[in-house]
């Protein structure tokens, strides 16, 4: 019986030692793999971290451009206020001095309007003057006329 029990021991000894065995080698493949799994992790994360470095480069990149982009811009805002402005200023002072022009040309209209209708009269009074004048010297012609034409049909004396 005991002898039987001796077998039995060596026996799962040498079970227990193929069990190490094989667990040894089943380690070391897990092992091996775990460590390529590792570094297939490690290489992951190098890759991620340098896109992710990539991207907040090209995001701050980004951000630089829109912030020119929005300083120009208010630069450009402010030149077109100021230059509206000034256009508007020069606006107002050229309605002014249109409307000061159409005022003085106004008065100087109706200055000569005023000059343009005393002449009017006076030609006017000149030409009845004249036609009255003519009148008149038609008047005494005829009657000179009539006095030399009696003279003429007089008798001599």
């Amino acid at each position: 019986h005991q002898l039987e029990l001796q077998q039995h021991q060596q026996h799962q000894q040498h079970q227990q030692r193929q069990v190490v065995v094989s667990d040894s080698e089943e380690t070391q493949v897990m092992r091996t793999e775990i460590e390529s799994l590792n570094r297939q992790v490690k290489r992951m994360q190098e890759i991620m971290q340098e896109q992710q470095n990539a991207l907040a480069l090209e995001a701050k990149e980004k951000a630089e451009l829109l912030e020119m982009l929005q300083n120009e811009r208010r630069e450009r805002d402010h030149e077109v206020e100021q230059l509206t402005k000034a256009l508007q200023s020069e606006c107002n002072a050229r309605a002014d001095d249109v409307r000061e022009l159409a005022r003085s040309l106004q008065a100087e209209c109706t200055a000569r309007a005023s000059e343009t209708e005393q002449l009017a009269r006076a030609l006017n009074a000149d030409r009845e003057s004249r036609a009255d004048d003519c009148q008149d010297t038609e008047n005494r012609l005829f009657r000179l006329e009539k006095m030399l034409a009696a003279l003429e049909g007089a008798p001599a004396a």
